[in-house]
């Protein structure tokens, strides 16, 4: 879905400027209840492109670049 697009890109721009994200911060980014964000986030997570931290009593999430690659890779295939 896009608001999976939107979070993935959020969550990465932040991973290359050295920034933690946990679920409070997309909350207050895109303004979407809690339980939406942390449904999407669950998806993001089992699809292996978003890995997850635990750090105290937040959980982080940061980009899967490996994973991310494949994606890319496997989708410029079907676009050229």
């Amino acid at each position: 879905s896009n608001m999976k697009s939107f979070l993935l890109r959020y969550i990465m721009q932040k991973n290359r400027a050295f920034e933690r994200v946990c679920t409070k911060d997309l909350v207050q980014e895109f303004g979407y209840a809690q339980a939406t964000i942390s449904q999407h986030m669950k998806k993001l997570v089992q699809s292996g492109l978003v890995e997850t931290k635990n750090e105290e009593k937040f959980t982080y999430f940061y980009v899967s670049l490996g994973t991310l690659a494949k994606y890319v890779n496997a989708t410029k295939k079907f676009v050229q």
